[in-house]
């Protein structure tokens, strides 16, 4: 019995996603954990994108605003309702010029 001594690092890593046996595409997080201090283990976390994707996206920040999900390790998008495998970049699904995307890297992704 660990108890208290247990505790998940504060960042959840994300691996980039693949399609599993069937087609599906699954997302795999990976929490780090440790006790006394010391790195013990991980817990990983398997999860279809497609759920994810239909859940943040039946949600609306006002009228016309929406939700993604990106992985501030790699810049990688796991969710954009424009992403697709032409545009699978925070970049090309926002339509931001080199300046803008270098203000949104420096105050969001750092």
């Amino acid at each position: 019995h660990l108890g208290k001594e247990v505790k998940a690092y504060d960042k959840v890593y994300f691996q980039p996603p693949k399609a599993n046996s069937y087609g599906s595409i699954v997302q795999t997080g990976l929490i780090p954990i440790q006790t006394r201090g010391k790195f013990v283990g991980v817990v990983n976390v398997n999860f279809f994108t497609n759920r994810l994707s239909a859940a943040i996206n039946s949600n609306r920040i006002l009228s016309s605003g929406y939700y993604y999900l990106i992985d501030t390790n790699s810049s990688a998008l796991i969710n954009h309702p424009s992403l697709s495998s032409s545009c699978s970049n925070i970049q090309c699904t926002e339509g931001f010029s080199e300046s803008e995307y270098a203000s949104f890297s420096a105050s969001v992704l750092e």
